[in-house]
């Protein structure tokens, strides 16, 4: 879903970068954006609820005791190679499901962008 986000964020505003400076600048812009979202992460996203100094203790027991977590199957996972795992799960997928669904997301995208542009054609130039 992140990625979805950040596509309909992205291309309005790649657009906007692009009529008002030099295509340069969406290199420039989307990169600072990137690093500033990275650090961000960094400082306030935590693997464990009990290491998040933001949450109050309530928050954090309501976390610890509703989650489905088994410390032994974390154990399991961080020891599994993280491509042959992935290789396996290819193997299962029921890739025309995969298609439609990216497809459909792509269509989205599409259509979104198009628009975008259209608008921004017609801002620019509002006597067509």
């Amino acid at each position: 879903m992140g990625g979805t986000f950040g596509t309909v964020v992205t291309y309005p505003l790649c657009g906007s970068i692009l009529t008002s400076l030099s295509w340069i600048w969406v290199f420039y812009i989307t990169s600072i954006l990137t690093g500033v979202w990275g650090v961000l992460w960094f400082f306030f996203m935590f693997d464990d609820p009990q290491e998040d100094p933001y949450s109050s203790d309530e928050e954090k027991e309501f976390i610890i005791s509703t989650r489905s977590f088994n410390e032994d199957q974390r154990a399991v996972d961080l020891s599994t190679p993280i491509l042959p795992l992935l290789f396996d799960m290819l193997k299962e997928t029921d890739h025309d499901k995969v298609k439609i669904i990216l497809s459909i997301e792509g269509k989205a995208v599409f259509t979104f962008s198009l628009s975008n542009l259209m608008a921004s054609f017609r801002i620019k130039n509002p006597k067509m």
